[in-house]
């Protein structure tokens, strides 16, 4: 529903770590060492990651999220070779209010009813 917004400063960003430190993060996080044999994410109809599953464990997406401090529920996992790779698309969980499109839509002449009404369906707005 966003208009443009991969045009947004930072949509895409890219964190490569070594995968020894990504796994020590991940014990850190669940107690346990975790062998990084199969990394599948399980994602929305939007394309946010809901579920992460790597080796034997599954974490929340936004777990993950916080877990590596990534700007967005919207990522990639990649090994190669020694490293791991994490690409994000977008900023935060996907849900609410874009401020990119919201910025873009108010320039553009639209009033905050039809901003709210753009972003949340099915509304009201009142005076109370």
């Amino acid at each position: 529903r966003y208009m443009d917004f991969c045009q947004a400063e930072e949509y895409i960003q890219y964190i490569e770590m070594p995968v020894k430190e990504f796994q020590k993060k991940l014990k850190q996080l669940l107690k346990k060492n975790i062998v990084i044999d199969k990394m599948v994410l399980y994602r929305d109809l939007a394309g946010y990651v809901k579920e992460v599953e790597i080796g034997d464990i599954r974490l929340e997406g936004e777990v993950f999220r916080e877990t590596f401090g990534l700007v967005s529920s919207c990522f990639y996992l990649e090994k190669l070779d020694e490293n791991l790779q994490i690409q994000t698309k977008g900023r935060g969980h996907g849900f609410g209010f874009s401020q990119y499109s919201g910025e873009k839509l108010a320039k553009e002449g639209n009033d905050y009813v039809y901003l709210l009404n753009y972003f949340f369906q099915n509304i009201k707005v009142e005076k109370v």
